[in-house]
């Protein structure tokens, strides 16, 4: 019965290591900075809340449990900054929210990978990509670019706010974008699923819907539209 015993726990302890798992958060949350500089593009993996401001002087602060920081990979390369939870490996499992503030000189895309989600304010930037994979959350506040580019793969959201001269929306899943409050002179939409998607459109509008997405748009611009399936477009 003892050697069955310890069998079973041997059983247990591999079925852990396997998973990738070996523990849980302290409950500790610290804070650590790290150096980073020369990059004006962002990814991140896993179940974290990036939250970023434009500034003089690039910086990266993590908040987090004490014994989760160790696990969280950051890499400047090909002017990419890339935050990885390191989930899939042999790591802890976050009790506590893991937060990490980046200061930006300039901003070109933001790739998200996972469930966590992107904040900025005040951004002044060229054009902007933001790409989300999975059921990630971006709020983007007080833009002003020159184009916007939204790529959704999956049941992400996006809601953006500021001013566009041009805006270009994908969505692929159940996705869905808010820009209501976001204007721009030319916005362009492609919908392959059940997504929805607002945008605020002054002059030029062009949608395509394959399946049942929605698309309601403000403005008075000159509407185009492609329709396969049951979706719908309205003004509003």
């Amino acid at each position: 019965m003892k050697k069955m015993g310890l069998g079973i726990l041997g059983l247990i302890i591999l079925v852990v290591m396997a998973s990738g798992c070996v523990g849980t958060g302290s409950g500790k949350v610290v804070n650590q900075t790290r150096d980073v500089s020369g990059f004006n593009q962002i990814s991140t993996n896993g179940d974290i809340n990036l939250f970023i401001k434009q500034g003089t002087n690039e910086s990266l602060v993590i908040e987090a449990e004490n014994n989760v920081i160790p696990n969280i990979k950051t890499a400047v390369s090909n002017s990419r900054l890339t935050i990885d939870q390191g989930l899939g490996q042999t790591t802890v499992m976050p009790t506590k929210p893991v937060n990490v503030y980046v200061t930006v000189k300039d901003l070109s895309s933001v790739d998200s990978s996972g469930s966590g989600s992107v904040q900025t304010d005040k951004l002044n930037v060229n054009s902007l990509t933001l790409t989300i994979s999975g059921s990630g959350n971006d709020t983007i506040n007080g833009l002003t670019a020159n184009t916007l580019k939204v790529v959704i793969s999956g049941s992400g959201s996006v809601t953006a706010a500021g001013k566009a001269n041009s805006q270009d929306v994908t969505i692929s899943g159940s996705g869905e974008y808010n820009g209501s409050n976001l204007t721009s002179n030319t916005a362009s939409v492609n919908i392959n699923g059940s997504g929805k998607a607002i945008v605020y459109a002054l002059q030029q509008l062009n949608i395509m819907i394959s399946g049942s997405g929605e698309v309601n748009y403000l403005g008075n611009p000159k509407l185009t539209q492609q329709i396969s399936g049951s979706g719908k477009v309205t003004s509003i």
